[in-house]
C-alpha cells in the first residue's frame, strides 16, 4: 500500500462539525422547552440561550411555536447549520427550575463548562423533586386567604376561603395526577371551591336562627374562593413576550390564560347555578 498516497480529511472534518452542531441543537432544545414549561419569558429563554451559544462559538436562531420549540444552529463560519424541533414539556410552573437553568447559562459563560458537563447538570436539575405538595397545598390556601383579607373579607370569610381552597387545590392536584386536561381541572376544581366558599351564603333562618350568619362578607369569600386558579404567570409572560416582540409566543400564551380564566369562571358560574344564587 502507498503511504504518500493524500488521505481527504475534509469529509470528516464536516462529519465532526455536524455532529457538533447536532448536540449543542438538541441540548439548547431541551434547555429552553425545560424553561418554558416551568414559566420562563421568552426573552430569558433567549437572552440564557445566547450566553451559552457565544460561550461555544456557533450561532442560534430559535423560534417559540404553541406546541413545539424550533432551534437552528450555524458554526462561526456560517458553512454548517443543523436544525432541532423539539415538543414542550408540561412540567408546571417551577420558579426553582427557572434560577437553576439561569445560574447553568452562566456557568456555561464564565467557568467553560462542556457541552457533556452541562447536559449533565440539566438531566440533574430535570430530576429535582418538586415543593412537597402538601405544603404547597397549604401555602396556596394561606395565599388565597390573604387575598380575602386584601378585598376587605371578615375573618370568618378568610377561615371560609382558606378551607375552600384546600379543597378546591386538593382536587387540582389529584386531576393533574392522573394527567386530566387543564381546562377540565381548572372547571372542577372552581367548581369545588365556590361550592364550599357558598356555605357563607347559608340562609340560617330555615334552621330557627334568624339573626345569624357565619360571616357579613360572604360574596367577598365566594368571589375569592377561585382566585387560586387565575394564570398570573401566562398573562405576565404574555406583556413581557409582546413587549419585546415575541408575538407568536405572546399570543400562545394570551390564550392559554385565556382558557384557563374562561374555564375557572365556568366552574363559579356552575356553583352559582348550583345553589341557585344570583349575584345582584
Amino acid at each position: 500500500m502507498n503511504s504518500n498516497v493524500p488521505v481527504d480529511t475534509t469529509v470528516i472534518t464536516d462529519h465532526e462539525v455536524h455532529n457538533q452542531l447536532k448536540n449543542i441543537a438538541k441540548f439548547f432544545c431541551d434547555y429552553a422547552s425545560t424553561l418554558l414549561s416551568s414559566g420562563a419569558t421568552t426573552m430569558r429563554i433567549q437572552r440564557k440561550v445566547k450566553q451559552m451559544a457565544e460561550a461555544w462559538d456557533v450561532e442560534a436562531i430559535f423560534t417559540i411555536m404553541p406546541a413545539n420549540v424550533l432551534f437552528t444552529l450555524w458554526d462561526k463560519e456560517g458553512e454548517h447549520s443543523y436544525t432541532c424541533i423539539s415538543p414542550l414539556a408540561h412540567a408546571g410552573i417551577n420558579f426553582d427550575t427557572i434560577t437553576r437553568l439561569s445560574r447553568l447559562s452562566d456557568q456555561v459563560f464564565t467557568e467553560e463548562v462542556t457541552l457533556s458537563e452541562a447536559n449533565e447538570k440539566l438531566q440533574e436539575i430535570k430530576k429535582i423533586p418538586r415543593l412537597n405538595g402538601w405544603i404547597v397545598l397549604l401555602l396556596a390556601a394561606a395565599a388565597n386567604a390573604a387575598f380575602c383579607r386584601l378585598f376587605k373579607g371578615d375573618w370568618p370569610a378568610i377561615g371560609i376561603v382558606f378551607f375552600a381552597t384546600l379543597c378546591g387545590f386538593f382536587v387540582k392536584q389529584r386531576l393533574q395526577a392522573w394527567k386530566i386536561d387543564y381546562r377540565a381541572v381548572t372547571v372542577v376544581a372552581g367548581v369545588v371551591a365556590a361550592v364550599v366558599s357558598c356555605v357563607g351564603l347559608v340562609d340560617f333562618s330555615h334552621y330557627g336562627l334568624e339573626n345569624f350568619t357565619l360571616t357579613d362578607t360572604p360574596v367577598t369569600a365566594l368571589g375569592t374562593s377561585v382566585l387560586f386558579l387565575v394564570p398570573g404567570v401566562p398573562f405576565c409572560n404574555f406583556v413581557n413576550d409582546l413587549i419585546y416582540g415575541h408575538y407568536l409566543s405572546a399570543w400562545s400564551r394570551f390564550v392559554h390564560a385565556m382558557m384557563i380564566t374562561v374555564s375557572l369562571s365556568l366552574g363559579l358560574v356552575i356553583a352559582l347555578l348550583l345553589f341557585d344564587i344570583r349575584m345582584i
